[in-house]
């Protein structure tokens, strides 16, 4: 069972390397932090306000007045610790019109803080909420400060892994400003990730299907953020959740296309969000500067007619990989019948056949075993069932 979260009361005092901070109330919590609204003095005497990110872990950290305690599980609270550190100063690397920006980080009451600019304007998710779906006009303005946020991280080979409207802030100006980096990845110049942790699962619906089994190589992986681009614009034109990335696998992107044209949406971004969702990464846009161009009509965006293109094309040894990945991914969680049925939807569709029947040759058995197992449970209950419902049926004749 989760602690209760312990907030730091109003009014209590942080001193940080730069300003004390006075903590003024709460703006929202997570898994791995609480963020606050804080004030501190200029020079002239004036109250600043700005936003500070506390790391406080809700399941296993406790607080002592102001001090943050812990029965440190395995060690948890030491590693996520180091994380926090590491997204506070990967941030403070970043110095982008469109990117929170990280003023200082330090240490204290046992645990770690950093502060950044505070945002008045919700988060474009709320703002979705209560607009609706928005204009093409508006969508594409949105997108094009999400892209160059975007474009300038892969510049500086730092991955987001969780765009989403909801780590999308706005300012009173009406300006975006991307937040949330907690899953974000810091690549050096050969492609190698800065440690050997793995890259979090993302949101579903906005994370691409090979973000949850990606293993760490020497690449560096843009096409999981392209992906996760595209799902926002989806959200932006529609007002409704992204298909799981599974789903656009399995059905060949009806679910996005029949959502994109009952909103009427104009095809040539429905093209080219459709190809930032492509199931297969190689397909996808391959940089955001070209993704971008494509939703400005600068560059080359994909005709009507390639609509079916993924599944017109060659098999490649990447189409025959992801397949084999997620029906792994479904044997793993025992979902034998869905991994039965993705591997029918392949052979039909005349997809990678030689390897989905070889996977089918292995679900089968699993699934038939899987069925007998339920149907023997099944024949118990209603067994128990009976014995229960006849000795029911006799205390009422006992009782008559």
């Amino acid at each position: 069972m989760n602690n209760p979260l312990h907030p730091l009361t109003k009014g209590s005092i942080l001193l940080g390397r730069e300003h004390k901070y006075c903590i003024e109330k709460v703006l929202g919590n997570g898994k791995f932090g609480i963020t606050y609204l804080v004030s501190y003095q200029n020079e002239g005497g004036l109250p600043i306000y700005i936003a500070l990110k506390e790391f406080f872990m809700n399941e296993i950290n406790g607080r002592d007045g102001t001090s943050v305690t812990t029965g440190s599980k395995d060690g948890l609270f030491g590693d996520y610790r180091r994380k926090f550190a590491r997204e506070a100063r990967n941030l403070s690397k970043l110095n982008h019109p469109n990117i929170i920006k990280v003023m200082e980080y330090f240490e204290c009451n046992n645990t770690s803080y950093y502060t950044m600019e505070y945002l008045e304007g919700g988060s474009l998710d709320e703002y979705i909420k209560q607009h609706g779906a928005l204009s093409e006009k508006q969508a594409l303005n949105f997108a094009n400060q999400i892209g160059e946020a975007l474009s300038y991280m892969h510049s500086h080979k730092m991955l987001h892994l969780d765009l989403k409207p909801k780590n999308i802030m706005l300012r009173g100006d009406g300006s975006l400003v991307l937040i949330d980096f907690g899953l974000a990845k810091q690549y050096d110049d050969n492609g190698n990730p800065e440690s050997s942790t793995s890259i979090g699962k993302g949101t579903p619906g906005y994370a691409p299907i090979e973000q949850s089994e990606y293993c760490e190589g020497k690449e560096f992986p843009i096409t999981m953020d392209i992906y996760a681009f595209g799902a926002t614009i989806f959200k932006m034109l529609t007002a409704q959740t992204p298909p799981l990335a599974s789903d656009v696998l399995n059905y060949r992107s009806q679910p996005i296309l029949t959502t994109l044209y009952s909103c009427h949406v104009s095809n040539s971004l429905i093209q080219t969000i459709k190809r930032a969702m492509s199931p297969t990464k190689g397909r996808r846009y391959q940089t955001v500067a070209i993704m971008l161009s494509a939703l400005n009509g600068k560059g080359e965006a994909p005709e009507e007619e390639d609509t079916e293109i993924f599944y017109e094309e060659k098999d490649s040894k990447n189409d025959e990989q992801e397949l084999r990945n997620h029906v792994q991914h479904l044997i793993d969680i025992k979902e034998y019948r869905e991994a039965f049925r993705t591997c029918n939807r392949y052979i039909n569709d005349g997809r990678c056949t030689a390897t989905a029947r070889e996977l089918l040759d292995k679900v089968v058995p699993m699934m038939k075993k899987s069925t007998k197992k339920n149907n023997r449970k099944e024949l118990l209950w209603s067994f128990f069932l009976s014995i229960i419902l006849f000795i029911i049926l006799g205390l009422l004749g006992y009782f008559e």
